[in-house]
């Protein structure tokens, strides 16, 4: 079964609540409020205040809050700035960044860790793996990991130099499979004070080297205040054919054309461009380019809703169901207003 907003308990909860069977718009909202709406095993609806609702023949079952956050909850504008709200220290968001790794010594100087060091381009490291499966077990590693006051259990990142004849420094992502309980396993780096929304064009870059496995999804464009985190993703196809997904609704995929793919090599450097137009409707930009050449160039849909902030970028091994090794070097970012 599809849960596009992730809860297998409101689910649960249809079939044993069901719903007034004489009326097909009993507890529905009004139409003036309805945001957002798709079809796939439902047809779900999506209120401007951020409730979730699933339609059948009796009417309307509320699912969940999903976004109980505003633009005023989270953020301030100031002299043409955006700042977050988190903590008590505003912080102005990013709308661009590069990072080549050579000004790191070791793995933890990439993390920001106090107003001194804001000038770092990381918040987070992100390791779900069987000995940290659950979102407070990889927290809580990814706080002492930071702190400096423990270890890698099993996925890793590592500053590693000189890899695939190519000087100076680069970040190795390693993960191994996850476990027959898990959904994926995950080895990344994520700022989370990112800021784009609607129209504007995104464009992000880096190298890449794989030398072991494959990964489901190379990097995701997330809102973090949204359920789940929904956002495009630049995923694999076919094994290794680069695609980018919208990670909400229906999952719009962007595919190369056929007759034309091309295969992602391993075993050496790979840069990758990828450029977002973010719309809501199906006018949005899909460019992708594999060693400069033009592989994906598409219209669609590029962001969940008119109202979405995409606040976190997530680069690195983002999803994997197999061991998998991957280098990155050479990232750019950057926020084109439109």
């Amino acid at each position: 079964m599809i849960r596009p907003f992730g809860c297998a308990f409101c689910i649960l909860m249809l079939a044993l609540t069901g719903c007034n069977q004489d009326d097909p718009n009993a507890n529905c909202p009004p139409e003036s409020d309805v945001l957002d709406r798709f079809t796939t095993d439902k047809e779900y609806l999506l209120t401007v205040n951020g409730k979730a609702y699933v339609r059948e023949a009796g009417g309307c079952t509320f699912l969940l809050d999903y976004f109980p956050a505003t633009f005023a909850d989270n953020y301030r504008a100031a002299d043409g700035e955006i700042f977050t709200r988190a903590g008590e220290l505003p912080i102005k968001t990013v709308r661009s960044l590069t990072e080549d790794f050579e000004k790191a010594t070791r793995y933890t100087d990439l993390f920001i860790t106090s107003p001194a060091t804001l000038n770092r381009n990381w918040t987070d490291v992100v390791l779900q793996s069987p000995l940290s499966p659950t979102v407070p077990e990889y927290v809580a590693l990814r706080k002492c990991l930071i702190e400096s006051t423990c270890d890698f259990k099993d996925n890793r990142i590592d500053l590693i130099q000189n890899i695939g004849g190519r000087p100076g420094n680069s970040l190795r992502f390693t993960a191994v499979a996850p476990s027959a309980q898990m959904v994926t396993s995950k080895a990344s780096i994520e700022n989370t004070l990112c800021h784009a929304d609607a129209d504007d064009e995104v464009v992000i870059e880096a190298d890449f080297f794989i030398e072991k496995g494959f990964p489901f999804s190379l990097f995701d464009f997330e809102n973090k205040w949204f359920n789940e985190s929904p956002g495009p993703r630049l995923v694999f196809r076919n094994s290794n054919q680069l695609a980018v997904e919208l990670k909400y609704g229906t999952k719009p995929d962007y595919r190369q054309p056929p007759g034309s793919e091309q295969a992602f090599p391993t075993g050496r450097w790979v840069r990758v461009k990828v450029s977002y137009v973010l719309k809501s409707d199906f006018t949005g930009s899909i460019r992708v380019w594999q060693d400069n050449m033009l592989i994906i160039d598409q219209t669609g849909k590029t962001l969940p809703t008119s109202n979405s902030i995409q606040t976190s970028l997530e680069m690195g091994i983002t999803a994997t169901s197999t061991s998998t090794v991957l280098y990155m070097d050479n990232l750019s970012f950057t926020v084109n207003r439109r």
